[in-house]
């Protein structure tokens, strides 16, 4: 593992800790989870080969970085978040935080409004447009779950003002960091292998202005 980038543990109680967010808010991620599923079915959101129970994983992934670390910022600026993932289940454990849920798809943001509007959540607006146009000035937090290369992302998210990067990425995340980037930033990296089949090989990278 490259010595550029700091690994850290994830335990059993980091596991123990979004179960029991999941069991808090367990209603409305319930919700969330059969609102996607059923939209899915008209419109692509996310794979049609997930089931149910395949949703509920992959928001329960969502609520891992709430448990490791906070976010530094109040604006959260989900980019290329298809369905509302990270974005939506984020926002509905931190109603305290803006989360910005940005696609470039006009068809998905719309099908973000009707989520956004069944589930009643006050703390989300939508965005669509492509990340290159994007330009948000005041200092935010930035999440993308599976939506970019590394360096497609550095490439085109200049004109956001992001001071901390979180992505929910496979093992193989190192070959997407070149030499340049590690003059830049703190890379922070926790493997997810232990908390079962679905997150074997899934890594939380969070990216640090140097």
């Amino acid at each position: 593992m490259s010595r550029e980038i700091i690994w850290r543990d994830v335990s059993r109680e980091t596991w123990n800790d979004v179960h029991q967010l999941w069991l808090a808010n367990e209603t409305r991620l319930n919700a969330y989870a059969e609102t996607l599923f059923a939209l899915n079915q008209r419109i692509n959101l996310i794979s049609r080969k997930l089931s149910l129970d395949d949703v509920r994983d992959h928001i329960f992934h969502s609520l891992i970085p709430i448990c490791l670390f906070k976010f530094s910022h109040h604006t959260i600026l989900d980019t290329g978040t298809g369905g509302g993932l990270p974005g939506i289940p984020l926002a509905i454990i931190q109603p305290e935080n803006h989360f910005i849920l940005h696609d470039k798809s006009t068809k998905k943001e719309s099908a973000l409004k009707e989520i956004i509007s069944t589930l009643h959540l006050t703390n989300c607006t939508t965005r669509s447009d492509d990340l290159n146009n994007l330009t948000i000035q005041e200092p935010i937090s930035l999440v993308s779950k599976h939506a970019f290369k590394l360096d497609d992302f550095f490439r085109r998210s200049r004109k956001v003002n992001w001071k901390e990067a979180v992505f929910y990425k496979g093992r193989d995340f190192e070959k997407e960091i070149n030499a340049s980037h590690l003059n830049k930033y703190f890379f922070y990296a926790w493997p997810l292998d232990e908390l079962g089949e679905f997150f074997s090989e899934k890594v939380i990278l969070k990216i640090e202005h140097r």
